[in-house]
């Protein structure tokens, strides 16, 4: 397969799959690819198809932590497959890779990326009624500056989903916001960002964790304050919340 066909044939798998029509494969040149790599394409996107139709039914949007293991999934898949350089030669792109890119597809056009319109209160409350969870109460952190944190994290490791209920803390300056931090068991190295989020009154707030890396084993989630954007390793020299599990 060339790299024109890519798109295309993608764009046929989806497009059929939203109808509910055969697949045009002609419109890619499939007498060009081996049925076996269009097969495989089929199939993925029909799994990403079915799980975001199953979550509609049920009138629930696609939560963001699935989205997001989907998007992983599909890295993973492309650089298992991605071209290497041994000995003079390059490795062809396998079916694995048409996979990742299948499942990218899905994603995009099938609704990747939507947020959920439920309030994150609401949410919160749906993740705590129907899945395993721990829940661990905010500390102060080493600067207090910035108020006294109350509330508290919960969590769910199946469903790579949490919320900090969080109250206390003030409005930041200009040019700055708070930060979230995962310290992750079973991973070496710096932190997991949870995602940057902003206070604009005092009270309580429900924010959504967002990590970006899957994590395995939560052990203390944390929050810094941070130049606006986040940075992507603190320094950790402005820490205004500890809930350690």
């Amino acid at each position: 397969m060339n790299e024109n066909q890519k798109e295309p044939l993608a764009d046929a798998v989806l497009d059929a799959w939203e109808l509910g029509a055969q697949v045009d494969y002609s419109v890619a040149g499939a007498d060009l690819v081996a049925r076996r790599e269009l097969e495989q394409l089929e199939s993925t996107a029909i799994l990403a198809a079915t799980a975001i139709a199953v979550a509609q039914a049920a009138k629930e949007p696609m939560r963001a932590a699935f989205a997001m293991r989907l998007t992983e999934l599909g890295r993973e898949f492309t650089a298992a497959a991605a071209p290497r350089a041994t000995a003079g030669r390059r490795r062809p792109i396998g079916a694995s890779f048409w996979l990742g890119l299948a499942a990218g597809f899905a994603v995009a056009w099938l609704g990747f990326g939507r947020t959920a319109d439920a309030a994150p209160e609401t949410l919160r409350e749906q993740l705590m009624q129907q899945a395993r969870y721990a829940s661990v109460a905010w500390q102060p952190g080493s600067s207090q500056t910035h108020g006294l944190p109350h509330g508290d994290v919960v969590w769910c490791k199946e469903r790579q989903e949490g919320y900090l209920r969080i109250e206390g803390l003030e409005p930041l300056p200009e040019g700055h916001q708070y930060q979230l931090w995962i310290v992750d068991a079973n991973r070496v190295g710096a932190p997991v960002d949870g995602g940057l989020f902003d206070l604009t009154r005092t009270g309580e707030h429900v924010v959504p964790i967002q990590a970006r890396l899957p994590v395995n084993e939560a052990k203390a989630f944390v929050v810094t304050v941070e130049q606006r954007g986040g940075v992507v390793v603190s320094e950790q020299k402005d820490v205004v919340a500890i809930a350690t599990l």
